[in-house]
C-alpha cells in the first residue's frame, strides 16, 4: 500500500505545473528519484525472498 502512496508525489507535481506553473527543482527531482529507487528495490527484495522461501 505505501508505493500506492508514492504517486501522490507525482500527482502533486503534475498537479503544482498544471495548475500553478511552478516546476520542481533538481534536488526535488533528486530526492524523488531516491524515494522511487529504494521502493523498486524493497519490492524486488521482497519478492526475492519469497521465491527463494
Amino acid at each position: 500500500l505505501a508505493p500506492a502512496s508514492y504517486l501522490e508525489i507525482a500527482s502533486g507535481a503534475v498537479i503544482g505545473i498544471w495548475i500553478f506553473g511552478e516546476y520542481l527543482d533538481a534536488m526535488t527531482i533528486f530526492g524523488i528519484a531516491i524515494i522511487v529507487a529504494v521502493c523498486l528495490t524493497n519490492s524486488v527484495m521482497n519478492e526475492l525472498a519469497k521465491t527463494r522461501g
